[in-house]
């Protein structure tokens, strides 16, 4: 079992997303930080930290590395977050590699293939089950950090 990650989840309070209603993905390095509304006033914040360990000061580390990236409108509730120690958890990202089965006639997809999103195992972090605001929608706003002109958000949607 390799620990490639850890992700860390944040709930940013009176937070309101460029897209209203919708998930967010911030195209940040060293990796991708997703955020989704939990209630009309609040959302999650998932940041993926590469590594076997977290950082040392972890509020730190996500204040210089993380927040400078982030569309500016999220920012200070992400910097609010880094000041509640109660609103930061952590949970260990394990890479487990399935044995195949080859079962003639069976197509395998999803968790019976050992295949698994973040988004679907997040009771570590706090939410024991997606709320009715992150499962509603089936849209998603793409964001890339840094990129110059760019509006802070482009309207990529699932058919």
């Amino acid at each position: 079992i390799a620990h490639p990650s850890f992700f860390v989840g944040l709930l940013l309070r009176n937070c309101q997303l460029p897209v209203a209603n919708h998930g967010h993905v911030v195209l940040a390095r060293p990796s991708p930080i997703l955020f989704y509304p939990i209630s009309s006033t609040e959302v999650r914040c998932l940041v993926d930290v590469p590594g076997e360990r977290l950082p040392g000061d972890l509020p730190a580390y996500l204040r210089s590395t993380v927040a400078p990236q982030l569309p500016e409108q999220l920012r200070p509730a992400f910097l609010d977050a880094l000041e509640r120690p109660e609103a930061i958890r952590s949970m260990q990202n394990k890479l487990m590699p399935a044995a195949p089965l080859h079962q003639p006639g069976a197509l395998l997809l999803g968790d019976a293939f050992n295949m698994r999103h973040p988004l679907t195992h997040l009771a570590p972090l706090g939410a024991a089950k997606p709320s009715s605001a992150a499962t509603q929608h089936s849209s998603i706003a793409l964001t890339e950090a840094g990129a110059p002109g760019s509006p802070g958000c482009s309207g990529w949607r699932r058919p």
